[in-house]
């Protein structure tokens, strides 16, 4: 069941371009596909699929329960990444709303 999860989000994670666990924190409920997410809502949510699937991942809670990620924000650090390789480093901006 663990496995067929942590396949569900590797597929959900090549869907969206996201190459390291670390793509997840700024992953938006609403960029995952509804019957992907359905799933994921059996397992707990975002954040508790991911501990379960990836549990040698060291994950921070904090950011993955963060409200304010978008798919915009995503698509931008992807094209960092895309530009200057998994070593370019994104200072995150957090605006209170």
């Amino acid at each position: 069941m663990i496995q067929d999860l942590r396949h569900l989000l590797e597929q959900v994670a090549e869907k969206l371009g996201i190459t390291k666990l670390s793509g997840w924190y700024r992953v938006s409920t609403k960029d995952i596909p509804r019957g992907a997410y359905e799933v994921i809502l059996r397992f707990g949510g975002l954040a508790s699929a991911l501990q379960k699937a990836f549990p040698e991942h060291k994950w921070d809670t904090a950011k993955l329960a963060s409200r304010f990620k978008s798919s915009e924000q995503a698509q931008i650090y992807q094209l960092v990444e895309a530009t200057f390789g998994n070593n370019a480093t994104v200072y995150e901006k957090h605006t209170l709303r």
